[in-house]
């Protein structure tokens, strides 16, 4: 599933940087729903805690605890909320969900090495990040 996505979202990159003029830049795309995006941020984020703990089926010392990945994901959405609260002027939910999943992302890997304050630095740092890559890199057409 995470493979598939990656593919298509490389699909979409590609067409964002091939297309011209479909607006994109210069009017509002808000998502259709947000109690959608709401429902499915959530039901991801509950999904993710058995895709991360079944990553290591033996029980070792290195297994992902759940608690790095609460911690981690509600840390980034946190900082990609207050990021966004001193840059734009006010926050969002779509900006915090948009958060959450980057912190969800990010400590996949870290799940089984980084304890809760490892884990809890790293979401405020890719919270930050990814609001940066977002909302100023994305802009920007190569």
């Amino acid at each position: 599933m995470v493979h598939i996505n990656a593919g298509i979202a490389g699909y979409g990159w590609c067409a964002l940087l091939i297309a011209s003029g479909s607006g994109y830049g210069k009017e509002l795309m808000a998502p259709h729903s947000l109690t959608m995006t709401m429902i499915g941020a959530s039901l991801l984020w509950v999904g993710w805690f058995g895709f991360n703990a079944g990553s290591n089926p033996k029980p070792t010392a290195r297994r992902a605890r759940h608690d790095q990945l609460l911690v981690a994901t509600a840390a980034a959405a946190m900082s990609w909320m207050f990021a966004e609260w001193i840059v734009k002027g006010h926050p969002s939910v779509l900006g915090a969900l948009s958060g959450a999943v980057a912190g969800l992302v990010a400590v996949t890997p870290a799940a089984g090495y980084s304890g809760p304050m490892g884990a809890i630095v790293l979401g405020l740092v890719v919270g930050v990040v990814c609001l940066f890559f977002c909302t100023v890199v994305k802009m920007r057409r190569l």
